[in-house]
């Protein structure tokens, strides 16, 4: 099942740069997907893009489906509650605790009672004992906020992860956490997309599709189709 397609998508930007060029790709449910290419090639601008962030393009640009509108922003309010987004720059509230934090998603899509609780507690479990639900994002490390910050993106259990440099000032255990968490959202079906330049992290999912970004134009690699398991034991290994 397609999650993202794009066809014959092009992008502008305000100074006249013409950033893409008639960009084609689709994104499968499931799947595992690098955006790559040198530094300012425009990694994070195709995120924003799947996100419905950008206005104007040429080109279309479906999610889930539904078409996005160029110029109008039709469409973002049926596929955004869907999408779990981890910014590079993260966007923590950091007069808020952790906890408070990953409610906000969920207390913003109305969910109450269990359907608050459970998946917070889930989540603070996975972020270990270092990261307590009370504890204010000011008084973690550069690593725990960016933790927290792709625990807060995957909070409502996403059906499309955008996820922008997410192993950045992570160390390899932590690393290693946030690969598992992926390859264990594959798996139940979730689409996943990072934007990154850690040709390690690239290295342990042999499974993945890349889509490398130069002069503008992409191109599609397709991995060699490893299953989640043989991901999790690459992982454990290194």
């Amino acid at each position: 099942m397609s999650v993202v397609n794009f066809r014959n998508v092009g992008l502008t930007l305000e100074n006249g740069m013409k950033l893409f060029h008639d960009l084609n790709f689709v994104l499968e449910k499931g799947s595992l997907n690098f955006v790559t290419g040198a530094s300012g090639c425009g990694k994070t601008t195709l995120l924003q893009l799947m996100g419905g962030d950008y206005e104007f393009w040429t080109g279309r640009i479906k999610v889930f489906g539904s078409e996005l509108l160029s110029g109008i922003g039709e469409g973002r309010n049926e596929t955004r509650p869907r999408i779990g987004i981890v910014f590079q720059e993260l966007r923590l509230l950091r007069h808020l605790t952790a906890r408070e934090n990953l409610a906000l998603p969920l207390l913003i899509g109305g969910a109450q009672g269990k359907e608050l609780e459970e998946p917070i507690s889930e989540l603070l479990e996975w972020l270990g004992p270092g990261i307590t639900g009370a504890k204010a994002v000011d008084s973690l490390s550069a690593g725990e906020r960016r933790l927290l910050a792709i625990a807060r993106a995957l909070v409502c259990r996403p059906d499309l992860v955008l996820a922008d440099e997410p192993t950045a000032s992570l160390d390899a255990r932590q690393k290693a956490s946030v690969l598992q968490f992926f390859a264990e959202l594959c798996a139940l079906g979730t689409a996943v997309v990072i934007a990154t330049t850690d040709d390690w992290l690239i290295s342990q999912y042999a499974c993945s599709s890349q889509l490398f970004i130069e002069n503008g134009r992409l191109q599609q690699i397709e991995g060699a189709g490893l299953s989640s398991s043989a991901i999790h034991t690459e992982v454990a290994v290194k």
